[in-house]
């Protein structure tokens, strides 16, 4: 999936655009890391791997854009309420366990 397509499904992440086909990578990693939840991480994930997620994160954020805090937020679970049901796109369910997981293992890859 490229990335205009990702954020096509997201336009709450951008809303101060609807040509979607011109923003860049960087603008679109920006808008997941500052607007989005761990949702949105992880399925951007899917189509980037963190490897070029955090390097694209550290040319939009430089020097404010820390790995290893990024990575550990990631993994950090305690505070996550989960009586709130979770409202998902149609085809995009995800179980709590597979997103634990999945933020687990994406926060110790490089």
């Amino acid at each position: 999936m490229e990335a205009q397509e990702f954020i096509k499904k997201r336009p709450y992440l951008i809303w101060y655009t609807k040509n979607f086909d011109r923003l860049s990578e960087e603008s679109i990693v920006e808008a997941v890391l500052n607007y989005g939840d761990f949702e949105d991480v992880i399925l951007m994930k899917k189509y980037r791997g963190p490897g070029k997620i955090i390097k694209k994160a550290k040319r939009v954020f430089h020097h404010e854009f820390n790995e290893k805090t990024f990575r550990a937020q990631l993994v950090y679970f305690k505070d996550i309420n989960y009586s709130e049901k979770i409202i998902y796109l149609r085809g995009f369910e995800v179980k709590d366990e597979v997103i634990r997981k999945e933020l687990t293992k994406f926060s110790l890859k490089s």
